[in-house]
């Protein structure tokens, strides 16, 4: 696993245990919320900037981006259909759903179009 990719698990990891109510409230939850938001954003960025230096390496990218992209889609789902068999379903879970397709559409798009 790379740096980064811990980095991004350990604040989320924190922001979980703040958000439990395990460790403490008020300020510090949602320091620890900016702070998880912050890593997030490096991550994006950082992996917005990363590219392939040759054929094997980008096969390895293209291949661990699809595994990302199912596991969501299917936690997603579960999440949806259990929310929706327990009688309240979340907008977000639905929101994040659609825009999770929607930009893998639009990047497919767009990638064949101009690369």
């Amino acid at each position: 696993m790379h740096t980064k990719e811990i980095i991004v698990l350990v604040l989320l990891a924190g922001l979980l245990y703040l958000h439990t109510g395990a460790y403490a409230h008020g300020m510090f939850a949602m320091g620890g919320g900016v702070l998880a938001l912050i890593g997030v954003g490096i991550y994006l960025g950082l992996l917005w900037k990363e590219f392939a230096r040759d054929e094997r390496e980008q096969h390895t990218q293209g291949i661990a981006h699809k595994i990302a992209f199912i596991s969501a889609v299917f936690i997603l789902t579960i999440g949806i259909l259990v929310e929706y068999l327990m009688g309240h379903t979340d907008t977000w879970l639905i929101v994040t759903l659609i825009t999770l397709l929607a930009g893998k559409s639009i990047g497919t798009i767009y990638a064949e179009r101009y690369l």
